[in-house]
C-alpha cells in the first residue's frame, strides 16, 4: 500500500498561527502516479546522476508540509548548488504509518528497481509499531489498525468539561496545564513500553539488520536517519535511550545520521506544523535537510567532482 495516487491531498487546520497555510488553512500534498510524495519516477538513469531514495512514515513523506518545502526536496536543492559535475536526485517513498518491516519491503520490491546509489531511511520512534494497515478480505479494502495506546499527535483535545466552573479563566488555565502534563507522562510511558516488548523490538532489530545487508548486498550506500520525537528538545529528552538503542542494533556507526544533536536547544513547538500537529514543519524539514545533507556530501562529492564515473551503481 501506497498513498493515494497522482492526487492533490488537502490537509484543513483550524488555524494559521504561522501564517504557512492558504488562506483557508490548507495545504497541498501532491503524489505522483505510484502514490509517492512529488515529481514522476523514472526507472532510466543518467550516467552522470547520483540518485537517492528516501524511505520513512509520515514524517519523510511531509505531512503538513508543502511540496518544496520537504527535506528530500530541500536536500536535492543544496546537493546540486554544491555539485558542478554530478547531479543529484532524491526520491521521497515516505508512506505515512510504515514502520520499519514495511520500508524493509518497499526497498526489496519497489526501490531497488529505481537503481538508487544511496538510501536513506529515516526512522521515528514507533517505527517499532506493529503494521497500521492491514487488507481485509472481507471487504476487499484497506483498513487501519486502532493504536494499542491513545497518543494523540497534539493538543486539540484540551477542553475543559462544560460547567460554570470552568468557565472562570484560572480554571480552564488549570486544565489545560493538568491535560498536557497527562499526555506528556502518557506519551513518554507509551513510547518506553514499545522498546520493552522484546517481540516486537526484535522484530523491528531484524528488519534494520535486513535493510542494512540488502543495501550492502546490492552495493548501495545505506543511512539510518534517527529522527526524535519534537518534545522537550533540552536536557531532559526523556528518549535519549531509546535512541541508544537503535544506534546499537546498526552494526556501522558511519552510516547513523542522529538528528537530534542539531535540534537540541529548540523549542520543540516552534517545529510543530500545527498546535494540533506534531509532524515536523518546514522549520524542521530544514534542520533535518541540513544534516543529511552533510553525510551524503561526506560520501560521494569528493569523489564526483575527480571521477565522473566513480558514483556506485553505474
Amino acid at each position: 500500500m501506497t498513498n493515494s495516487r497522482s492526487q492533490k491531498i488537502t490537509f484543513t487546520y483550524e488555524s494559521n498561527p504561522r501564517g504557512y497555510f492558504d488562506r483557508e488553512n490548507k495545504v497541498v500534498h501532491t503524489t505522483n502516479s505510484m502514490g509517492f510524495r512529488g515529481k514522476e519516477f523514472s526507472e532510466h538513469k543518467d550516467k552522470n546522476i547520483i540518485r537517492i531514495a528516501f524511505l520513512g512514515d509520515s514524517f519523510t513523506f511531509g505531512e503538513g508540509v508543502k511540496d518544496q518545502d520537504i527535506f528530500t526536496q530541500q536536500i536535492e536543492i543544496s546537493l546540486n548548488k554544491k555539485s558542478t559535475i554530478r547531479k543529484y536526485e532524491c526520491l521521497n517513498f515516505g508512506v505515512g504509518g510504515y514502520n520499519t518491516e514495511q520500508s524493509l519491503f518497499l526497498l526489496k520490491h519497489i526501490v531497488v528497481y529505481f537503481s538508487p546509489d544511496a538510501v536513506v531511511l529515516c526512522y521515528t520512534l514507533n517505527d517499532v509499531e506493529p503494521e497500521l494497515f492491514y487488507y481485509e478480505k472481507k471487504s476487499k479494502s484497506i483498513k487501519r489498525k486502532p493504536r494499542e495506546a491513545y497518543i494523540p499527535e497534539g493538543l486539540s483535545n484540551e477542553m475543559p468539561p462544560v460547567s460554570i466552573m470552568y468557565k472562570l479563566r484560572i480554571s480552564k488555565l488549570v486544565w489545560q496545564i493538568f491535560y498536557r502534563r497527562n499526555i506528556s507522562r502518557r506519551t513518554i510511558q507509551y513510547y518506553h513500553s514499545l522498546y520493552a516488548q522484546t517481540q516486537l523490538w526484535n522484530r523491528n532489530q531484524q528488519s534494520l539488520i535486513e535493510f542494512i545487508a540488502f543495501c550492502k548486498k546490492n552495493k548501495i550506500e545505506c543511512y539510518i536517519a534517527i529522527l526524535p520525537l519534537l518534545y522537550k528538545l533540552n536536557e531532559n529528552y526523556p528518549f535519549v535511550n531509546l535512541h541508544k538503542k537503535v544506534e546499537n542494533a546498526i552494526s556501522d556507526d558511519n552510516m547513523i545520521i542522529e538528528i537530534l544533536p542539531d535540534l537540541i536547544g529548540k523549542n520543540d513547538t516552534d517545529l510543530w506544523v500545527h498546535p494540533t500537529d506534531q509532524h515536523p514543519n518546514e522549520i524542521a524539514h530544514k534542520l533535518i535537510a541540513d544534516k543529511i545533507s552533510k553525510a551524503i556530501l561526506t560520501t560521494f562529492h569528493k569523489s564526483a567532482a575527480t571521477d565522473p564515473d566513480s558514483a556506485r551503481g553505474n
